[in-house]
């Protein structure tokens, strides 16, 4: 059953605070994986059931049934960083066949960062770093499945070697946060903003949207 997503609040400048946790930020797409029964569904934080998207995440070396909070991303096998564009093809992919086929070239990899339920047990009237030696004890990682890393009270240099790597930039939590199903400034969210000219090249009528491209070197325009 899919659970409300807690979501984060935006900051604009990096900060140190020893309440706080800091852990990078994926570009990738929210992803929360229920275990239940043997049986692995797959949900986006719109509770969109992703769960034939992605098959190589179906199985979980866990011991007992739990819910986890994460993001799924992509790494682009050129470049070695993971690609936010990638992650959305492979989200458009359904058909099994092609599934099968992008699973070998665009394989995906599930980072967690939270525990919600563990065995029955509901868990997000726990304070954060419960939560975490939680997560910690119950799920081993894997080559598809692994924990996010974090650091304590530095978030400003954390930002910085973020930044270097041109990554997406980082997201703080206070330690005693519980997990609630809302925006919370409780976790908070800051941004490695990137600049670049883009050209608006189609819109969508019904659930309004905009499509958006970049010029590329060859002077054509690429969809982002």
């Amino acid at each position: 059953m899919f659970q409300e997503v807690m979501l984060l609040e935006q900051r604009e400048k990096p900060f140190n605070d020893p309440n706080f946790i800091y852990e990078p930020k994926i570009d990738g797409h929210r992803l929360q994986l229920n275990f239940t029964d043997g049986k692995t569904t797959l949900f986006t934080r719109h509770n969109n059931d992703c769960t034939r998207q992605y098959p190589e995440l179906h199985h979980i070396e866990v011991d007992g049934d739990v819910v986890l909070d994460g993001e799924v991303c992509c790494i682009n096998p050129e470049t070695g960083a993971i690609d936010f564009e990638l992650v959305m093809s492979r989200f458009q992919i359904k058909d099994p066949a092609k599934v099968a086929t992008a699973m070998k070239k665009l394989p995906v990899s599930y980072v967690v960062f939270d525990i919600l339920f563990y065995n029955g047990q509901d868990l997000r009237g726990l304070p954060l770093m419960k939560r975490k030696k939680i997560l910690h004890n119950v799920l081993p990682d894997t080559l598809q499945i692994h924990k996010i890393p974090f650091i304590e009270k530095d978030g400003i240099s954390l930002f910085n070697e973020i930044k270097k790597l041109d990554m997406e930039g980082i997201v703080a939590k206070r330690k005693d946060s519980l997990y609630i199903g809302k925006r919370s400034s409780d976790w908070i969210k800051v941004s490695n903003y990137q600049y670049t000219d883009v050209y608006l090249t189609g819109y969508r009528k019904g659930e309004f949207g905009w499509l958006a491209s970049v010029m590329e070197m060859d002077g054509k325009l690429r969809p982002v």
